[in-house]
């Protein structure tokens, strides 16, 4: 019964159908992400712009990404007068607030990930130094579909990523331990949701190799 259930749900997908339970994974190792899921720079390198005022100007679009903060009167920061950290090259994101950002994208994904830095010893910190934890969740037309908390090494070039087996248009990350002391966000990768004819055959496969099992434990 499993088996028949997995194919019934692999054929809502590919009707358009949202699945009512995702499954995620999540990954600290940029390369394994990378390859296992063919994501690629949805925003490319990220510009050199300074801060973004808050309130109804407090968006910036980078490539296939749309950022905002959750506090309307905080700033985005596309670096400043200074590199905000060496632990990842070109310009940064940071904040003037608490690290609440929201990225809209400009599709649904499967997959999403982000360079990151936790500094402690860096010289960019404006405040005393909290071990940060972070919930980043994972939405489809504002509805909540799974979240998921990191708390990252510190002074080093790390990255988060995740990959669900729902699409998702939006990611919100929120700063659940911490405060305004700063933390840096590089590029965002994604990976795209397959076109339909891929998730059809994908689908027949499935439903296949499920049958072809099915007659084999009758047998």
């Amino acid at each position: 019964m499993r088996r028949l259930a997995l194919g019934a749900v692999v054929l809502a997908c590919c009707a358009g159908q949202v699945w009512a339970d995702s499954i995620v994974s999540i990954y600290s190792d940029k390369g394994a992400f990378l390859a296992d899921t063919g994501a690629t720079s949805a925003t490319g390198p990220l510009p050199h712009l300074g801060a973004i005022p808050g309130g109804a100007n407090g968006v910036q679009t980078v490539g296939d990404v749309t950022f905002t903060m959750s506090a309307p009167a905080s700033q985005l920061w596309f670096g400043r007068e200074y590199d905000l950290t060496a632990h990842i090259p070109g310009p940064d994101i940071g904040t003037s607030d608490v690290e609440n950002i929201n990225a809209d994208l400009a599709s649904p994904v499967l997959a999403l990930g982000f360079d990151f830095v936790e500094p402690e010893f860096d010289p960019h910190i404006n405040a005393p130094f909290v071990d940060s934890t972070f919930t980043v969740s994972l939405l489809l037309e504002a509805e909540v579909l799974d979240s998921f908390t990191f708390n990252a090494p510190n002074d080093t070039a790390a990255f988060v990523g995740v990959t669900s087996s729902a699409p998702f248009d939006r990611v919100e990350i929120r700063e659940t331990v911490g405060g305004i002391e700063n933390e840096w966000f590089g590029q965002f990768y994604t990976a795209p949701v397959p076109e339909p004819s891929t998730l059809f055959l994908l689908a027949m496969g499935v439903v296949g190799l499920l049958a072809y099992g099915w007659r084999r434990r009758k047998a």
